[in-house]
């Protein structure tokens, strides 16, 4: 539905979805925090960022909770919450989640996962802005 331009229904479709999830299985379950982060992700297409950081927060420390801070899952939501940071201009904070997303994954994906080459990527980007010139 979002690709199809059609963001309002599916919103309306991601929190129906995490209703059910929290009412059957907790506000802690993991699928609880793969919903979170897909309206994180929706909030920033929208741009609007506050809401897409509170989502991708949420997710992060239920994937936390759920998973432990060196699981691969947790990595995605820190790399997620480091563009949002970067998005609003508050690049220290994406550079630590940045930092943080590829210490997981460093441990926990081959070293040419394509998930850690973006996230090494990203952590370039806002490192290189960060930098004087």
């Amino acid at each position: 539905l979002i690709d199809l331009g059609q963001s309002d229904e599916a919103q309306t479709h991601l929190h129906d979805a995490l209703a059910v999830f929290e009412r059957e299985f907790g506000a802690d379950h993991y699928e609880v925090a793969v919903i979170a982060g897909n309206l994180g992700t929706l909030a920033q297409r929208r741009g609007e960022l506050d809401d897409a950081a509170r989502w991708h927060e949420r997710a992060l420390a239920v994937k936390e909770a759920a998973l432990g801070q060196s699981h691969p899952e947790v990595a995605i939501s820190l790399n997620n919450l480091g563009v949002v940071r970067r998005r609003q201009s508050r690049l220290p904070e994406a550079a630590e989640l940045y930092r943080r997303a590829v210490s997981v994954l460093e441990g926990g994906v081959a070293p040419d996962h394509p998930t850690l080459a973006a996230v090494r990527r990203n952590l370039a980007k806002v490192e290189a802005a960060l930098s004087p010139p």
